[in-house]
């Protein structure tokens, strides 16, 4: 539903005159160094555009196995790949044991077709990386990005960040997500190399239950973790007073070569988690500072509960990375049949 509505509010962004064409790999989108939207050079160039020149390509972008196994573990990914396809009713007692091993079902839940899943999120925000890393694009989005160690089959975040190593020296890694990022920030906990700057709700009982101010990294890495616990409520004038100069000192300190955002909405006002109290405007605030610094920036989405929210909040961060406007009106249409849901 949530990417129905997302297809329909982008529509709302009017490019009239302008040589900017938005182009989508599995909710992947590209953007040019001098400011034209591009698909992946295999992308699939079936157009989605409806009301605007806003032009949509999806194509199906699996990780590989060699790319899942870069972070996973071999006998992980050959379970997923083992169930995939399979019916809840036509799992084996051994596989159900296994899946509980895996963390699959409360957080995780099994899924016929979990491996196409895994390897399809995987693959968006790899795909997403390796645009970047060609350097023909400065900024690269998937909004089906998600980093946690639950709600999710395969650590996409890390496995786009494993590819962004082999370029860039340092990686700023920023988590806007309502929960602690903790799959990142262990990947990465002993190394220098990538900065996890995570900005989340703490509280007794609240998943995860990690990311505390004296969590700080490890060895090698030990500084290169800041975590920012917060409280309910906070808001936006709050926020951004908080968070801005927090991420402009670490900048300025840390000297990233490319930035990596996980957008989660599930901090904004009307979500279901009813914990802070945010509007549109504090991850706005956030994006516009990543865009100053000038260097490569790699979005993603997470978190989100309340799909008109997270759809809007999603279209109006990908109109500020365009530099486009807007429009207040969502125009009346049908989503075509090869949507984003």
């Amino acid at each position: 539903m949530m990417r129905d509505l997302f297809s329909v509010f982008i529509r709302a962004i009017s490019f009239p005159g302008s040589s900017v064409r938005s182009v989508w790999s599995s909710c992947s989108v590209f953007m040019r160094k001098e400011g034209e939207i591009a698909s992946p050079p295999d992308g699939d160039k079936e157009s989605l555009s409806a009301a605007t020149s806003c032009n949509c390509h999806p194509s199906e972008l699996f990780a590989t196995i060699e790319e899942l196994k870069s972070f996973h573990s071999e006998e992980y990914i050959e379970f997923l790949k083992k169930i995939n396809g399979l019916t809840e009713e036509e799992l084996l007692d051994e596989q159900e044991e296994e899946m509980e091993k895996y963390g699959i079902g409360y957080d995780c839940p099994f899924i016929p077709q979990i491996f196409d899943a895994a390897a399809m999120i995987g693959g968006a925000t790899v795909t997403a990386a390796k645009a970047l890393l060609s350097g023909e694009y400065e900024i690269a989005v998937n909004w089906g990005g998600i980093k946690r160690m639950a709600f999710c089959y395969v650590n996409d975040i890390v496995l786009g960040i494993l590819h962004l190593l082999q370029k860039y020296k340092r990686v700023l890694y920023v988590d806007l997500d309502l929960h602690h990022g903790d799959g990142v920030e262990e990947a990465f906990a002993h190394t220098s190399r990538v900065l996890c700057f995570s900005i989340h709700k703490h509280e007794v009982g609240f998943y995860p239950g990690t990311g505390l101010l004296n969590d700080i990294g490890y060895g090698k890495g030990k500084y290169y973790t800041i975590n920012v616990p917060l409280f309910d409520g906070i808001q936006d004038s709050q926020y951004i007073e908080l968070i801005i100069p927090l991420l402009s000192k670490t900048q300025k300190k840390f000297q990233p070569d490319i930035v990596v955002c996980q957008c989660g909405a599930d901090t904004l006002a009307g979500d279901p988690f009813a914990a802070f109290n945010l509007t549109l405007r504090a991850p706005a605030e956030c994006i516009k500072l990543f865009k100053s610094w000038n260097i490569p920036l790699l979005v993603l989405g997470g978190g989100g509960y309340n799909a008109v929210n997270t759809a809007r909040c999603w279209t109006y961060l990908l109109s500020l990375l365009v530099n486009k406007t807007v429009e207040s009106d969502i125009p009346d249409h049908k989503v075509g049949k090869r949507s984003l849901s």
